[in-house]
Parts: C-alpha cells; structure tokens; sequence
C-alpha cells in the first residue's frame, strides 16, 4: 500500500505557481491603497511628498500596503479613448512620467522603495514635470531613458489611457484630487491621516506603528501631525484640493 516510485518523486516536487498567483498570495491580508492623482495638481504633490513618500519609507507599513498610483485625475475621457488634463498637455506628459515609472519600477520586496523617490522629486520640484523628469530619475536611481521611451511612445498612451479609463471605474465617483481609497472605500478627509484607516482595514497581525497610530486616534493624543492637515501653505485653512472641472488649484478642503 506505500506510494510508487513515480507517486514519491512527485511529493517532493514543489508547486508551481504562476509568478501573479504568487503575488495574490503573499499581499492576501495587504491593504489595497489606491491614490488618483494628476501630476500638476498642488494638493496631489502635497500628498505625494508629505504622506505617501513617509508612508512607505517605511517597512512596517509598506508590508501592510499595496500602493497603486492611477494618474490620471480630473481629466477628461472622451468616447473615441482621447482625453485631456485638467492642467493641460504638461500634465498628460507628467501623468505618462509617472505612469512609467510606476510600471518599470514598482514597489516590490526587492526594490522596497521602486519608483516613489523619483515621483516625490516630481512632486516637490516647481518646475513641470518634463523638465524635472530627468533629474529626478536620477536621483530616485531608475532610468531616465526607460521612463522617456516609454511616456513618449505608445506603452506610455496605452498606460495613460488605463488610468482614465480606471479613475471613469470609480463607484462612487471620486470628487476631487488627490483621492484617495482604501479596499476601494473613499477615505475622504482621512486621507491626511490615513496610518489609522490602514491599520484597522489591515487584517493580518498589526505591529507597534498601528498600536501607537491606533491608541493615538483612540485617545485623541498626539494631534500636532497629519491629524490636524497642517496648513502646508501657511493659510492655516487645511490643504488645497484640484476639484472637478476647475482650474483654481487653491479651493480648500471642505471641512
């Protein structure tokens, strides 16, 4: 009754999986962090280099985490797959940068960081994403020149085209720029604060940065962080938001 040869030799032979079954498997318990941006957007480069670029600086909640950037904001889709920004031709350029270096340089446990450095220079850069591309590249250590052949040919459109098409997807709609959602769920204005909403949407076990994140909002202590949305611009009125449709880059967040 014991196993053949054949039947043994297969017991030792691991399992085969695909390389994105694989990935579904090891980010079950990850939270799906999904921020809809547009690349010239004030309020976008506040939240890309103020919260995300602290968020996942670091391991615990990077583990936590799959970070999903879909560049593409309040732009417009037409029927024929044509569309526009919000802040003009510049930014489907940056939004194509951006879409780029997400694509050839993700975020993985290899390369723990991946494309994030090089979006947060764009993002703290005065200059339009075009110009600062290249220096940026550099300075996030991934390939300017991969990044270029890819915003300016056809992988670039394609990948531009999916945003659009994903940010149309968004049920609810989104409202503004940056939003941002956790398991497909609007955050809203949590977004300034999101470390607690990440930590109790996180189901797998939960480290010392969501206890002190978590006893911190519990017991309203520490409130001189993002919890209170510093006024980044010195208006003291909260952070600005790019609504729909509207080309002011200052309308405040309605609180």
């Amino acid at each position: 009754g014991g196993l053949s040869v054949l039947e043994e030799e297969k017991k030792d032979i691991p399992l085969s999986f695909d390389d994105e079954v694989v990935r579904a498997i090891e980010h079950k318990d990850k939270v799906k962090l999904r921020f809809y941006m547009e690349s010239m957007c004030p309020g976008c480069k506040i939240f890309t280099y103020m919260v995300l670029k602290a968020l996942m600086g670091n391991d615990e909640v990077r583990n936590m985490v799959d970070l999903e950037v879909v560049p593409f904001g309040n732009g417009q889709l037409y029927t024929d797959d044509s569309f526009t920004c919000q802040h003009g031709p510049g930014e489907c350029v940056g939004n194509k940068l951006i879409a780029c270096m997400q694509h050839h340089y993700p975020i993985t446990d290899q390369h723990k960081t991946g494309f994030l450095p090089a979006m947060a220079c764009l993002a703290q850069s005065d200059d339009d994403p075009e110009l600062a591309a290249a220096q940026c590249c550099v300075k996030g250590k991934i390939s300017y020149d991969v990044v270029r052949q890819c915003a300016y040919g056809h992988e670039g459109d394609q990948l531009a085209l999916k945003a659009a098409k994903d940010t149309y997807a968004l049920d609810p709609p989104h409202q503004w720029s940056p939003w941002i959602t956790l398991n497909h769920v609007p955050v809203l204005h949590s977004a300034w604060d999101l470390l607690p909403s990440i930590c109790e949407a996180y189901t797998g076990p939960r480290g010392g940065i969501c206890r002190r994140a978590l006893h911190r909002v519990k017991g309203k202590g520490d409130q001189s962080g993002l919890s209170q949305r510093r006024q980044v611009d010195g208006s003291g009125a909260g952070y600005s938001v790019c609504e729909l449709g509207s080309l002011d880059d200052d309308v405040q967040m309605p609180y």
